[in-house]
């Protein structure tokens, strides 16, 4: 049986969008919609899209692992006063060594964001979260 890690995937791409949304307004807490994460907007009185779903899940992660911290979730599909924690800043200040240029994390995270690559997006997290792994080694 052939795995599906579609979710994971997506994670990735949430994961990313998320960390660039909050570094950008750093060091002030940001409200946003899960459609900023998604890309689909659905009506409030609908339940949460597939999309939707991942999305929250993705923020709930980030969150439960001390990336992030977040005063609460809305009833319009919304995360108020979400804010970068001191464990997501430094995994994004990061230089990797592997890496024969001297970019952070975040200079490449911002790069993907801008030209709306969703690989490298997924690429870029991929990485913050190997660097936070080898951090807690």
């Amino acid at each position: 049986m052939q795995a599906d890690f579609k979710n994971m995937d997506m994670f990735n791409l949430y994961a990313g969008k998320i960390f660039a949304i909050l570094a950008g307004s750093f060091p002030i807490e940001k409200s946003f919609y899960l459609s900023d994460i998604t890309g689909v907007i659905t009506e409030l009185d609908e339940p949460l899209s597939k999309a939707e779903s991942l999305a929250q899940a993705s923020i709930e992660w980030l969150r439960k692992n001390d990336y992030i911290s977040l005063e609460r979730y809305g009833g319009d599909k919304s995360v108020h006063n979400a804010i970068l924690t001191a464990k997501g800043l430094i995994v994004l200040n990061q230089t990797p060594s592997n890496l024969k240029e001297s970019e952070t994390i975040l200079t490449k995270l911002k790069k993907a964001v801008s030209i709306s690559s969703e690989e490298a997006i997924k690429s870029v997290t991929n990485s913050i979260l190997s660097l936070a792994v080898g951090a807690l080694k």
